[in-house]
Parts: structure tokens; C-alpha cells; sequence
């Protein structure tokens, strides 16, 4: 997600922080020297795509820590999940 929203920056405020979480979600994660892959967003306004595909990833954050072996993994999804949904609650696009 990271690698797909540094093309927006200027999108405003509303990106920039989502930047700055999926960044400190990678740390947490240990993997910040992992930059990944930007992908490109199709037709349409930006905002509503970022703002589909942020929910998307709650989603499924909420899901894999439901299902993580681990005590602490799950914790740190269901934050990271949690941390996204207040993010775009109100909405981007």
C-alpha cells in the first residue's frame, strides 16, 4: 500500500498520513527496508481508490489477525486494522 500512495502525495493531508502509518506499520513489522511494489490505480478519482483499497486492507488485517498463531502478531494486526479504519472512517475521496 505504502509503494502505491507515494505517487499521490499531493492528494493532501489525508495521504501524507496514511503514508506516515503504513510506514510505522512496516517498522512494526520489521520489514521498512522492504519498499515493494507500487501498483498502478486505474480510472477514476484517486481519493475514492485509495480509500477502497484502505478498507480492503483493514479487512484483511482483521482477518489474518484472527487467524495468527501468535499472540502479539495478532495484536499487531488488529491495531494496524484498527489504525486504517479510523483513518478513512470519515472518508478520503
Amino acid at each position: 500500500m505504502r509503494a502505491s500512495l507515494l505517487p499521490h502525495r499531493s492528494e493532501g493531508t489525508a495521504v501524507t498520513g496514511l503514508i506516515a502509518l503504513h510506514t510505522a506499520h512496516l517498522k512494526a513489522l520489521d520489514a521498512a527496508d522492504k519498499n515493494g511494489s507500487a501498483s498502478s490505480l486505474g480510472a477514476g478519482s484517486v481519493m475514492a481508490q485509495i480509500a477502497a483499497r484502505e478498507r480492503a486492507l483493514a479487512t484483511l488485517l482483521a482477518s489474518k489477525a484472527g487467524v495468527a498463531q501468535s499472540g502479539d502478531l495478532a495484536r499487531l494486526l488488529a491495531s494496524m486494522s484498527a489504525a486504517v479504519a479510523q483513518r478513512t472512517a470519515a472518508g478520503l475521496a
